[in-house]
């Protein structure tokens, strides 16, 4: 195509998908090749435009990508070296692990404590630490209902001898109002 049109450069495009586009790229980089990709929202709305299609398929896509290419509607592929892209794998990983850590803690909250102490909802943002702790030492209520308060205290505190953050919620297990609701279930 090259010869044939009579071009002095050859620019590869990508629409980026997935994650296959970046170890492709930076291969094609490597090997000395220009490397553009269009943005997806870019190709999504020009692929509505070329032939007013929704779905995708390759050879049309690949078409559109050109469409977009040719005029300049494109963006560089970035490839730092070295130090740089550890430290962006490394952050993005980063990100990925707390998305996943924040839905964890939400599903904790949302199913386990929902379900065997649904008196501590109202404390949750309170004292996030503690209604976790519960959750990892002492999820089965029966587990807490044979228990003395201050040992109870002693297994969901990160700081041992100190009572639950928040006098609300020491007060109302102190008072036993959420023990005997545990005790009840226990005894179910």
């Amino acid at each position: 195509m090259k010869v044939r049109e009579g071009l002095k450069k050859v620019v590869l495009g990508m629409e980026p998908t997935g994650n296959y586009h970046k170890p492709l790229g930076e291969h094609l980089i490597r090997c000395g090749h220009g490397v553009v990709w269009v943005s997806g929202v870019a190709a999504h709305e020009n692929r509505k435009t070329l032939d007013g299609r929704w779905d995708t398929n390759d050879t049309p896509d690949a078409a559109n990508v050109a469409d977009l290419v040719s005029p300049g509607k494109c963006l560089f592929y970035e490839f730092p070296g070295g130090a740089l892209q550890d430290l962006r794998n490394l952050l993005s990983l980063k990100r990925r692990w707390k998305r996943q850590e924040h839905g964890y803690r939400v599903r904790i909250r949302n199913h386990l404590l929902a379900k065997y102490f649904p008196e501590l909802g109202r404390y949750y943002e309170q004292s996030e630490s503690t209604a976790l702790a519960i959750v990892r030492w002492c999820l089965d209520p029966s587990e807490i209902a044979g228990l003395e308060y201050k040992e109870f205290v002693q297994r969901v505190s990160s700081n041992p001898g100190a009572i639950l953050p928040g006098e609300a919620v020491a007060d109302h297990l102190e008072d036993g109002r959420g023990l005997r609701r545990v005790r009840g279930w226990a005894d179910d």
